[in-house]
């Protein structure tokens, strides 16, 4: 398939970030923006770079602050238009040129730069006096350490469709992290994007999935969650239709859906509780391997941050425990969804390693767990690492 080898190239190199490049390949054949909240370090910067050089689009970027200006972003005045009694800015190489446009810090817009970036994201429209006119934007991605609070940015915050919370790579995953390299190796071309963004238009949308859909938002809205009506609307032609562009269909099918929480939170701590609305009305293979997924990593992480509090308190059944139950979700992973199953095997594997230093255990490859001489655990031989949130596996 034709995003295969570009997915394929980012998931390898970027590690636990597989739904955030799912959902970047999405909202570009669907002209859709996204917000990666999270710490700085966690890699936004570097998989937005990489994005953009693999899809061969014109690219721009900017770090802003509360005294960014708007020439920064969209170009300086022009003074051979001043002589003519004519104000319009010089944009070449600035934001209205550009398809593929990263924001890190957002949301410290000024209000200058804020009118102008709403416009922008929702119309493709920039107004530049003699010259104003539609914008080639494709997709803008925002970068903010944090969620903003202030409601003059409201209206930025809904104007991003998709919603990530990045946390660190977990401790299985950080040797990955440490010992790889950025390579770009599979390239998509803007042609190919174009045709592909040009069959959005022409997915056919089946009678069970908008019933599934009015579903979803009764429940979401009776569980204090309102959907609007244009989000709806792109949700499904744009974001799931783009999905099924992807995938080479010609019709939206209940995987498409398996992006949409990030579609619909706007807090990180609602998550849960619309994965599981959406989940409970969309069923598929694809749907029962992330809830698998996602399900035995919580509890491992619930592990993790029990251990960071007490080393002490871990004991060989629990391990066990644990390792035991992670045989029986790979089992129905590697039926389900392989590629999930392969990140679970990442996962367990740390957990192994994971268990030997923090409890002296001896965990053989079948994943049973024999104990030896059980030590005492000291604070001091905890190594922390920020484990790694399931949502964003």
């Amino acid at each position: 398939m034709l995003f295969d080898s570009v997915r394929t190239a980012l998931k390898q190199t970027f590690v636990e970030r597989d739904k955030i490049i799912d959902a970047l390949l999405v909202a570009a054949v669907g002209r859709l923006h996204v917000l990666l909240l999270g710490p700085p370090g966690t890699g936004k910067s570097a998989l937005l770079n990489a994005m953009g050089a693999m899809s061969g689009l014109t690219t721009f970027r900017y770090l802003l602050t509360k005294f960014t200006t708007p020439e920064e972003l969209f170009g300086p005045i022009s003074l051979l238009g001043l002589e003519n009694d004519e104000i319009y800015r010089i944009v070449d190489g600035k934001l209205p040129d550009a398809h593929w446009v990263f924001l890190d810090e957002v949301f410290k817009a000024n209000t200058a730069i804020l009118n102008a970036l709403l416009t922008a994201m929702e119309e493709r429209y920039f107004d530049n006096g003699h010259f104003s006119g539609h914008i080639p934007l494709i997709t803008l991605v925002g970068a903010s350490n944090e969620q903003p609070e202030d409601r003059t940015v409201a209206a930025l915050f809904d104007r991003f469709h998709y919603r990530f919370w990045v946390n660190y790579v977990s401790d299985d995953s950080i040797a990955d992290v440490l010992l790889g390299s950025i390579k770009v190796n599979a390239f998509l071309t803007p042609g190919e994007l174009v045709s592909a963004q040009k069959l959005v238009e022409s997915i056919f949308v089946p009678g069970d999935i908008v019933e599934k859909l009015i579903q979803v938002r009764r429940e979401l809205r009776a569980l204090g969650v309102p959907i609007s009506d244009r989000r709806l609307k792109q949700i499904v032609r744009n974001a799931m239709a783009a999905s099924a562009v992807i995938a080479e269909r010609t019709e939206i099918e209940e995987g498409d859906a398996f992006l949409l929480p990030h579609l619909l939170a706007e807090k990180e701590n609602d998550l849960r509780k619309i994965s599981d609305v959406v989940f409970g009305i969309f069923s598929c293979d694809i749907i029962k391997a992330e809830q698998l997924l996602d399900g035995y990593l919580s509890v491992v992480n619930d592990f993790y941050d029990s251990v960071a509090i007490d080393p002490g308190a871990v004991s060989v059944g629990s391990v066990g425990k644990l390792l035991d139950e992670g045989k029986r979700v790979l089992k129905k992973l590697e039926d389900l969804d392989k590629s999930k199953a392969v990140a679970l095997k990442k996962r367990m594997g740390g957990l192994r390693l994971f268990a030997q230093k923090l409890a002296g255990l001896d965990v053989g490859g079948s994943g049973n767990v024999k104990s030896s001489a059980a030590p005492k655990v000291s604070p001091m031989t905890y190594s922390s690492g920020a484990p790694e949130d399931p949502v964003h596996s």
